[in-house]
């Protein structure tokens, strides 16, 4: 390798792609210096600094390093709390903003640009539940390695499902199921029982649905954890609760953003919308990096169960606080009509 490693840090971006689980993933080639977790890097083309969260090289697989130096080729994620800041404080003071704006822009636009700050919070507010979702993939896949796979029994799919990992089958089958079971059997009947399920009800419903999903997978580790033998089948109640919850919140919640967002602005929007995905799993590994902390470490062994069931019923709770904390946003939220025009 070339350059100083006692240089100030100097870097190149060769390229850089969108991780669903970590955001915005760069990959570099360290010039001079030496780069590190937790330090701050700038870009030198807008000038903002950001917190570099991991560092590592492709070997062929990701492999993290405690520091890339001079000469060396690897991946940077930096951390993007400053944004989800933004996704949920944005709206605040919008309004007053705003209004300076007037006379020097058209009322078209400054409308447009209020649109996207309130819809913003919509999204923050929408992150605990990615937080969940996307951890069925890893959780549950874990919890079921700990259980039984009923291949002697006549019902169970072994041509479907052999390793807990293939569960995750079973989510795009629901969700061919619900989508249309929704539009034409629940909706119909809710609006003859005189309740109209809008966007912000479905998708506030369904972040809690998704808490309830955790409710039972935790009760099912807590069975787990007991040593008893159980079956891989009952992961299949959290999963339907957990679809169940994706089609409430991730179909209702793209149409709801296109429904709200000007033309000129709705392709911005669905850029936000994966912003939301990305925060959501931030959560996940923030959490995960408080289990260290003694503090956390004393709720745990005060609370009678395992670590893992622990954190289950700590995501369900925090997915009961956001759908309260959507709930009372949504009841003051007021609808736009941005659809265009066939």
């Amino acid at each position: 390798p070339t350059g100083n490693v006692d240089a100030p840090l100097k870097a190149l971006i060769i390229d850089s792609w969108f991780d669903n689980y970590v955001g915005v993933v760069m990959l570099v080639r360290v010039v001079d210096g030496t780069l590190k977790p937790k330090e701050k890097i700038t870009f030198m083309v807008t000038g903002r600094s950001h917190l570099c969260e991991q560092v590592g090289v492709f070997a062929p697989r990701s492999t993290q390093r405690e520091s890339l130096s001079a000469g060396q080729v690897g991946f940077v994620i930096a951390f993007c709390m400053a944004l989800g800041l933004l996704m949920l404080f944005g709206g605040i003071g919008t309004s007053m903003q705003l209004q300076r704006a007037r006379g020097q822009h058209p009322d078209e636009a400054v409308e447009g640009v209020r649109a996207v700050l309130r819809i913003l919070i919509v999204f923050a507010l929408v992150t605990p539940f990615w937080s969940l979702f996307d951890q069925k993939a890893s959780t549950w896949v874990l919890q079921g390695g700990e259980m039984l796979m009923p291949h002697d029994s006549w019902w169970w799919p072994s041509w479907l499902v052999q390793q807990p990992a293939q569960m995750q089958a079973l989510n795009p089958l629901m969700v061919m199921v619900l989508i249309p079971f929704n539009n034409f059997v629940l909706y119909p009947a809710l609006r003859r029982m005189g309740f109209e399920p809008t966007a912000l009800r479905r998708m506030g419903f369904g972040i809690a649905v998704s808490g309830l999903a955790w409710v039972v997978a935790g009760v099912i580790q807590v069975y787990i954890d007991g040593g008893n033998p159980t079956s891989i089948a009952w992961q299949i109640a959290p999963y339907a609760l957990l679809t169940f919850g994706e089609v409430l919140v991730s179909a209702t919640g793209l149409e709801f953003a296109y429904s709200q967002a000007p033309a000129s602005m709705k392709g911005s929007i669905m850029s936000f919308w994966l912003l939301a995905v990305t925060f959501g799993n931030l959560w996940v590994l923030m959490t995960n990096a408080s289990l260290g902390q003694p503090v956390v470490q004393g709720w745990i062994s005060h609370s009678g169960v395992s670590e893992t069931a622990f954190l289950m019923f700590f995501f369900a709770s925090f997915a009961f606080l956001a759908a309260l904390a959507f709930g009372l946003y949504a009841r003051r939220y007021k609808l736009l009509d941005y659809y265009r025009a066939a």
